[in-house]
C-alpha cells in the first residue's frame, strides 16, 4: 500500500529530528523501535525528494538546529513532569522549534508550512 502524506517536508524533518532525539535518549526496546521508525521515515522521505536532497538537508546546519530545538523541548517536558511552573518556558521552546522547522521548509522547498503557531 502506498500512502502519500500532505504534511510539509519541514514537518517530515521535524518528525525525523524528534525520533533522532528519542534514539539518543532512550535505551533498550524503545531505542530499537525508534531506530526502526527513523529508518522507515528516512526511506519514505528519500522516495519523495531523492537521496541527494535528503542527505543535503540531513547534514545541514538547519537540520542540526531543528534537532537541538527538539532536544531542548524534550528535556524541558521531562523536567516539567517533575517541576511546577515550566509551561511558559516549554511553550517558548516549542515555538522556537516551530521557527526552525519553518526556516528549513522555506530554505529547501519554499512557501509557508501548513502548521500555524501563535508567536510569543
Amino acid at each position: 500500500m502506498q500512502i502519500k502524506c500532505s504534511k510539509d517536508i519541514g514537518g517530515w524533518f521535524d518528525e525525523l529530528a524528534i525520533i533522532n532525539v528519542k534514539i539518543n535518549l532512550c535505551h533498550g526496546p524503545k531505542k530499537d523501535l525508534n531506530i526502526l521508525n527513523f529508518k522507515q521515515l528516512s526511506n519514505e522521505i528519500k522516495e519523495q525528494i531523492g537521496e541527494l536532497l535528503y542527505n543535503k538537508i540531513f547534514g545541514s546546519e538547519d537540520y542540526q538546529e531543528l534537532y537541538e530545538a527538539n532536544l531542548l523541548v524534550f528535556k524541558k517536558v521531562e523536567e516539567a513532569q517533575k517541576t511546577v511552573g515550566l509551561a511558559k518556558e516549554i511553550d517558548s521552546l516549542n515555538y522556537e522549534r516551530y521557527l526552525k522547522k519553518s526556516a528549513l521548509q522555506k530554505k529547501y522547498f519554499g512557501g509557508e508550512i501548513k502548521e500555524i503557531k501563535i508567536g510569543y
